[in-house]
């Protein structure tokens, strides 16, 4: 070793100084037992690799040249990265650049200031002064935070989120661990760096184009410093990153190969011993006794993982369940984590989750994007509308809304309630981290008690990542989403901060009466007193629908479009009756379908009609024109409603729901034409219990 070379021999020592200024890995192992504490030098690969890198950039910037990129060593604690980087790479630069200018920052002002310290202790060595006589420390400039040689050299220290660096500019910017491990997860944390990175360092360079940084840390956050600066570095015209990404470990694949995984560049891998990265500091050993700090620690500082491999809280195999649909009769809720910027930091998610009579859970339908809040709100809209339509009355969910604290949030919470007027909506006020309000929701998937609807018709698998990656993923609004519905499924029903009104129940009609017919026996149908017709038919099959777009296309005519509604513009046909006091006809076109059972084949299309269900079964518009038609106020009150289908299951369904919205007996109010024996009972079940539902509750939306 050096230390044992002759006091006085000037031509070693210049021999030794010659070799260290061309090499800094030989500068390294020359001067590593001058660094306070440092001890005997334990040598890894790893090491080279840094030395080579450091030097590389260094000789850019010694002749001016433009750099081609900043640089980000990821590397676990322990094996000497802060050493190299911010204790004897700053010492080496002096030896050929003496005029360097070097500003060094971490997260605490006893960290950074030890660092530079030890540098300066180095500096001030024998063997550094009998190697580099020229470098000489200014006695004026010789503090621990800023010292100064006398070639116009020095290093200023900096804290991030702390001490300031203003007016002091840099040919190197080295930071060194700039959160602390302790608060990775705190939001206030990581703003503070990314504005520290954003608003200070830019400013604090000699040439802009040529003053290079390095970033040395271990990863803590999908958010931290290193994350934050390589999603940045992808922006069109941002700096480049070379990105230097050691685990201490590999994973293994299913055959027990060792995976390369998040190494990078990929081209070290293999030059790792059994898995290894440094088996001398970190054996298996060390590393299973680390584990033990905990799974987001051990990925993040040791695996460079900003979450653990598999998942933290939640784990990927809880999401292994998987189904085509849930149970038609659950009891759903709708939650709604909002956000309000298009395109912003934040995303919207609206997850609707459903709970059996066993008491499992099935992730059913999951909304996720950025929109302005007008247009979130009718992408709330629309999914309150496709739940409705194919759940229906007795089966859609809840829907449930993140309150936002402040005037701003009621204000925005008045666009959501005017948006989803109609819908039976609820506000919940959510308290405590989020982390502590996902407990329970991660409990149910780790139990498996939770199956994810898989149809094609969301983004499962963005789903399931969000989930892995929580709570130090970047996103956390479907995991929110997810863990309100799941509060609301469970707990007590809480009064809403919105009301759903009833807006009228109409007046009992004992002398009303429903006469149910097909369209042969209306022609045979006499009757004197004042009547109201509804047509109940079906929607167009598909040969019709062929045929029909064939013929008007040939014509030039627009043609009427299916699953919007049938009826619009078209007159309804002449149909022969014998009603000589008929006040009106309005035509319900509708298939006689039930959406509970196509609950695994919703998206697919039905024959005959060759469309989907949504495009078949009754809608709540329809519903409400039908009360609308029936309630108006006719110049004579109608005596006789005729329901006219070729389906008998349709005209009951509809008549049994028409007979109870209006609290009239079924037996003595409902009369089927060709059946004098037969009586509508109280008891009797719809054959269509989705029709009878929506139809009956349709009727409070409507004021007569």
């Amino acid at each position: 070793m050096i230390s044992a070379l002759a006091p006085g021999n000037v031509d070693c020592y210049d021999a030794v100084g010659a070799m260290c200024r061309a090499r800094f890995h030989d500068f390294v192992r020359t001067f590593w037992e001058e660094v306070p504490g440092a001890g005997q030098v334990i040598w890894g690969w790893h090491m080279d690799v840094l030395c080579e890198e450091l030097q590389h950039i260094a000789e850019q910037v010694f002749v001016g040249r433009p750099k081609a990129y900043d640089v980000i060593f990821n590397v676990s604690p322990g094996t000497s990265k802060s050493t190299i980087c911010s204790i004897l790479f700053p010492a080496w630069l002096w030896t050929r650049m003496p005029q360097a200018r070097i500003l060094t920052g971490s997260h605490t002002d006893d960290l950074v200031l030890d660092l530079a310290n030890k540098a300066r202790y180095v500096i001030k060595s024998e063997l550094y002064r009998s190697c580099f006589p020229d470098i000489a420390m200014r006695a004026d400039q010789d503090t621990k935070s800023y010292y100064a040689n006398t070639k116009g050299g020095d290093r200023y220290t900096c804290t991030v989120g702390g001490k300031s660096p203003m007016g002091f500019h840099a040919h190197f910017i080295i930071i060194d661990d700039p959160i602390d491990p302790k608060k990775a997860v705190s939001e206030a944390e990581l703003k503070a760096a990314k504005e520290f990175f954003d608003a200070v360092l830019p400013s604090r360079k000699v040439d802009k184009s040529v003053t290079v940084s390095f970033l040395i840390m271990q990863r803590l956050h999908t958010e931290d410093p290193s994350g934050y600066l390589l999603e940045k570095s992808k922006r069109e015209g941002a700096a480049k990153i070379k990105h230097y990404c050691l685990p201490a470990e590999l994973a293994r694949g299913d055959d027990g190969a060792f995976l390369p995984g998040n190494v990078a560049p990929a081209e070290l891998a293999p030059r790792y011993v059994n898995g290894l990265m440094d088996p001398q500091r970190l054996p298996l050993s060390v590393l299973k006794e680390r584990r033990t700090d905990g799974a987001y620690s051990f990925a993040g500082q040791y695996l460079q993982a900003p979450f653990p491999p598999g998942g933290g809280m939640f784990k990927d195999i809880f999401f292994n369940q998987r189904v085509r649909a849930a149970p038609y009769q659950a009891k759903r809720v709708r939650y709604w984590d909002r956000a309000s910027t298009q395109d912003g930091g934040c995303y919207t998610a609206g997850v609707l989750l459903a709970r059996d009579a066993q008491g499992s859970y099935y992730v059913e339908h999951v909304v996720h994007g950025q929109w302005e809040p007008d247009e979130r709100n009718e992408v709330m809209r629309a999914a309150a509308e496709r739940d409705r339509l194919r759940y229906g009355p007795h089966c859609e969910p809840v829907i449930w809304t993140e309150a936002e604290g402040g005037s701003s949030g009621r204000d925005a919470m008045k666009g959501v309630a005017r948006a989803l007027a109609g819908f039976p909506v609820r506000e919940h006020r959510a308290t405590g981290k989020k982390e502590v309000r996902a407990e329970p929701w991660a409990s149910q998937l780790a139990a498996k008690n939770v199956y994810l609807v898989a149809d094609g018709s969301w983004d499962v698998e963005g789903y399931i990542k969000e989930h892995v990656a929580f709570p130090l993923g970047k996103y956390k609004d479907q995991v929110d989403s997810s863990s309100g519905a799941f509060a609301q499924l469970v707990g007590p029903l809480q009064i809403s901060t919105l009301r759903t009104y009833t807006l009228g129940r109409g007046s009992r009609r004992p002398q009303l009466r429903l006469v149910l017919c097909s369209e042969k026996e209306l022609g045979t149908l006499l009757l004197e007193q004042p009547a109201l017709l509804v047509a109940l038919t079906d929607p167009p099959t598909k040969e019709v629908i062929d045929v029909n777009l064939s013929s008007s296309s040939l014509q030039g005519e627009t043609p009427v479009v299916v699953g919007t509604n049938w009826a619009s513009g078209v007159p309804p046909p002449p149909v022969l009756h014998g009603m000589t006091k008929l006040l009106g006809r309005h035509e319900l076109v509708f298939a006689d379908l039930d959406p509970a059972d196509f609950q695994e084949r919703f998206g697919e299309k039905v024959a005959p009609y060759g469309v989907t269900v949504d495009q078949l079964v009754l809608t709540k518009d329809r519903v409400k024109r039908l009360w609308s038609f029936l309630l108006r106020q006719w110049p004579v009150q109608p005596a006789v409603w005729v329901i006219q289908a070729d389906t008998p299951p349709k005209a009951l369904s509809v008549s049994y729901a028409i007979s109870d919205a209006l609290r009239l007996p079924r037996s003595s109010t409902i009369y089927r034409v060709g059946h004098e024996d037969w009586h509508a009972r109280p008891e009797d079940v719809p054959p269509n219990r989705f029709v009878f539902d929506l139809v009956r509750q349709g009727r409070q939306f409507v004021v007569n």
